[in-house]
């Protein structure tokens, strides 16, 4: 609570009361005690510092002051990895806030960060950056406008499809396959979870040949390396596949247009029932989704 307060730039008023015989609960005193203490380990990462320049999100938040930022993660993304994105100064080093330097790299704008196992505190992770010149803006959420409000793209023609998958796992729940097409599920869910294999996949079938032209694919923010491999594919009787799309970023959903070459253009549309959604991997790994919506007329 502490940590989101100062994040996202507010101020908190904390108290509490004790018990009718005036003393207070043994576990709220431990809890504060515990708090207290991440306080004072913590306290340069804390007190002067202004929340920003990235706003909070699922794994965190973050302050700065001058030239130094500090990132509280809460929840570290799947494989230690922290990607973040429109940094403007360089970063000249990362390290764990009093502890050692972590691996970094820098393209542009774009920073990732390692963040090994055996240096990740169980409450919050506290990562200090020393960049090359000041903080002066906070860097805005990115509002995102969909291609396919553009009328040539149909209406979506996915809502009444089914679902079939390699493989099914642990994690896989059937009663939720339905809300890959509804958008029903909150950021943490997936509709569905295949086994660890080399080529795992969904087939969507619409249930009637129709003409697709676009196809958006949302996942999870938190799982970048389950975003690697995928390709897109169509088949008019689910036997013969012909593939139109291969991943090519770590984007937490793509969109996908669909056209056909006629006379030297691209023109929108092709004729298709099924759609396979796939990764063609190297080493066995799951593959999940939040939300498929196709397109057509």
């Amino acid at each position: 609570m502490l940590v989101s307060t100062l994040c996202g730039d507010g101020n908190m008023l904390l108290s509490w009361g004790p018990k009718w015989s005036g003393a207070f609960d043994e576990k709220q005193v431990e809890s504060l005690k515990g708090a207290g203490a991440w306080v004072k380990k913590n306290k340069e990462a804390i007190y002067g510092t202004r929340g920003g320049p990235w706003r909070p999100a699922k794994w965190g938040g973050s302050v700065y002051r001058d030239k130094t930022v500090y990132l509280h993660v809460f929840k570290v993304p799947e494989g230690n990895k922290l990607v973040l994105a429109d940094l403007k100064p360089k970063v000249l080093k990362a390290a764990i806030h009093g502890g050692a330097e972590i691996p970094f790299t820098q393209k542009g704008e774009h920073l990732e960060l390692t963040l090994p196992v055996d240096k990740q505190d169980t409450l919050c992770t506290v990562v200090e950056l020393a960049v090359d010149s000041p903080i002066t803006e906070i860097i805005p959420v990115k509002q995102r406008k969909s291609i396919f409000e553009d009328p040539e793209y149909g209406t979506v023609i996915s809502d009444k499809a089914t679902l079939q998958l390699s493989s099914t796992s642990q994690w896989d729940t059937p009663a939720t396959h339905a809300a890959l097409f509804k958008g029903l599920l909150s950021r943490d869910d997936f509709a569905f979870c295949t086994g660890s294999e080399l080529n795992p996949y969904a087939i969507i079938d619409l249930g009637a040949k129709q003409s697709i032209r676009g196809i958006l694919i949302h996942n999870r923010e938190d799982y970048p390396t389950r975003k690697t491999g995928v390709t897109v594919s169509l088949s008019v009787d689910g036997n013969e596949w012909e593939a139109i799309w291969k991943q090519t970023n770590l984007d937490d959903f793509w969109e996908i247009p669909v056209t056909r070459f006629v006379a030297g253009a691209h023109i929108p549309g092709k004729d298709a029932r099924y759609v396979k959604i796939e990764r063609r991997l190297e080493q066995p790994d799951n593959f999940h989704l939040q939300k498929v919506k196709i397109y057509g007329k």
